[in-house]
This record gives structure tokens, sequence and C-alpha cells, in this order.
């Protein structure tokens, strides 16, 4: 399966959004300890909504946006197309 992803960062500041699991998240220092969670961010949500799960989980970014904000202290100024 592969869960594309958004990936908002200021600095060493990282949040990595799965655009099509919504509410799907994860933070980290860099891009690549943010991915690095997120099969496991997946997994989670899918065992919460009953989903089934494909192995094995590949994270693609579709979108970055860099941000002025303080993402660590879970500030964001993302805004997703419906």
């Amino acid at each position: 399966m592969t869960v594309n992803c958004v990936w908002e960062h200021n600095g060493n500041d990282t949040l990595l959004y799965a655009v099509e699991f919504v509410g799907a998240y994860t933070r980290g220092e860099t891009l690549d300890a943010a991915a690095q969670k997120m099969p496991e961010e997946i997994r989670s949500y899918c065992r919460w909504c009953g989903q089934e799960i494909e192995e094995p989980i590949e994270i693609t970014v579709v979108r970055e946006q860099p941000s002025e904000l303080a993402i660590r202290d879970a500030d964001s100024d993302m805004l997703f197309e419906s």
C-alpha cells in the first residue's frame, strides 16, 4: 500500500499528514523520522476503523509545505482541499 502524505516543516520540525487517512499524522525532527513512524500510525488507524491493512506500507510525499509556525508546538497552517 502506498500512503500519500503532505509534509509540513519549519527547520527541524516536521508534521507528516496521511492524505487518504484523515486524522492520521506523525511528527519528527526530520522527514525521515516522521516517515518511519507513519506505517504504525496507518496500522493503528486501520485497526481503529476496522479497515484491512495492506502490507508493506510505503510513504510518498505528494506535497511539501514550508511553514513559519512552531510546528513542534502543534501549530500548523496547512489547508487541505476537500
